[in-house]
């Protein structure tokens, strides 16, 4: 299993438990380990879901936000 596919499932599961955005946050921040790449392609992947997951729409807002706090390049 790829961080990419780790992250996807985690982001969903959080969505899912209905976790606390700032706690789920930083629970994907940790998933990833620093790896923005994994983040964009688990990103990208809930995003081909689309309506096939209802979870999708809410894991892809917490990566947008995983995404919003790694430094700027």
């Amino acid at each position: 299993m790829t961080t990419a596919d780790q992250v996807k499932d985690r982001a969903l599961d959080l969505s899912r438990r209905g976790t606390p955005d700032e706690e789920a946050i930083r629970d994907l921040q940790d998933c990833c380990g620093e790896r923005r790449v994994a983040v964009v392609r688990a990103r990208q992947e809930l995003v081909d879901l689309g309506a096939s997951d209802d979870a999708a729409p809410a894991a892809v807002r917490l990566l947008d936000e995983v995404l919003a706090r790694f430094p700027a390049v």
